[in-house]
């Protein structure tokens, strides 16, 4: 199992979630991987650090960093979209599936 950290990210002002699909007139209840990675990418641009941010992760064959998209949580209760069981793969279009809390340090 590779090791990771779980970061709580607490907005200091409106913080608008869209779609996968990119539509403006839409709202999503995931973070995603790809959005974090550019407001991250942005953040290290304005700190000066974007040239090396880009080559630790864009510019070599492998990243030193990865992603996983963000999820609520309220108090110390992270709340995550359950994986499907073992072997089994999701359907097509699956049905929107809700949160499951998950105490602190239990994360798989």
């Amino acid at each position: 199992m590779n090791p990771g950290l779980v970061v709580k990210l607490r907005p200091s002002g409106p913080w608008r979630i869209g779609p996968d699909s990119g539509a403006r007139n839409r709202v999503d209840v995931i973070y995603h991987s790809d959005s974090l990675y550019s407001a991250v990418t942005a953040a290290m641009a304005r700190l000066g650090w974007l040239e090396e941010w880009l080559d630790a992760t864009a510019r070599n064959g492998e990243s030193v960093v990865s992603f996983g998209s963000c999820f609520p949580y309220m108090d110390e209760i992270g709340f995550v979209v359950p994986r499907a069981p073992f072997g089994r793969r999701f359907p097509i279009r699956p049905k929107p599936r809700g949160f499951v809390g998950r105490a602190p340090g239990s994360f798989p």
